[in-house]
């Protein structure tokens, strides 16, 4: 989960110091769906980590279990070639100032094997790409 933590922060200080401008490398534009057990998977934080150095892309599923990948504030998608992908459910309770819960915690409702041990790899071409992802939970 520390992991997760540090990339999203990552991504959050990588895409505030981006700002409007559209240079940069070249990338694809990403959406796909989630599913889990053959149903939509809901609020899914999706990571696509470069396999060479680069800028990590991130979405977060609908309630369809779509998602559009971001690679920056003015750009969708993620860079080109070989990512490994990362999706999560889990979520950290958020606390006031004064310590009450203002968000609960979230489980983790995805086998490790997409998260925090993933060994899922896809390849980003320029242009349109649709990459869907069917998980099997564990019985």
């Amino acid at each position: 989960m520390w992991r997760w933590k540090i990339q999203m922060a990552l991504l959050s200080a990588v895409c505030a110091l981006a700002g409007c401008s559209d240079n940069g490398p070249a990338i694809g534009y990403v959406v796909g769906e989630v599913t889990l057990d053959g149903k939509p998977l809901e609020n899914a934080m999706v990571l696509y980590s470069p396999i060479t150095p680069g800028r990590p892309s991130l979405a977060v599923t609908n309630n369809e279990g779509r998602y559009e990948l971001t690679f920056s504030g003015t750009r969708k998608g993620a860079t080109v070639g070989d990512h490994t992908v990362t999706i999560t459910t889990a979520q950290d309770a958020n606390y006031d100032d004064f310590g009450n819960v203002t968000n609960a915690a979230v489980r983790e409702r995805v086998p490790k094997e997409f998260n925090t041990d993933t060994q899922q790899r896809v390849s980003v071409e320029a242009g349109d790409n649709q990459i869907d992802f069917h998980i099997p939970s564990k019985k």
